[in-house]
């Protein structure tokens, strides 16, 4: 009887319990392509915070024949 209750503790304890599960990535790509064609431009202009504005700027980019989208903004002051 003394064998089966620790045959039952032993496998009712995982046998894993503590294994960490750690992952670092440190990659960084760059790579650089010529823009071959630009579509479907949209630009949005509009008050941000205080005395800023932000302007955004969509657009289809086609590299190596294929279409991406692309988007970025900026942040610019008064001045």
């Amino acid at each position: 009887m003394k064998k089966v209750v620790i045959a039952l503790v032993l496998i009712s304890t995982p046998a894993i319990a503590e294994v960490s599960c750690d992952y670092s990535n440190n990659v960084e790509t760059n790579w650089t392509h010529r823009i071959q064609k630009t579509e479907n431009i949209q630009r949005n202009v509009f008050t941000y915070v205080e005395d800023t504005r932000k302007c955004m700027v969509t657009a289809d980019v086609k590299i190596n024949g294929t279409i991406y989208p692309a988007s970025g903004d900026y942040i610019f002051g008064p001045d």
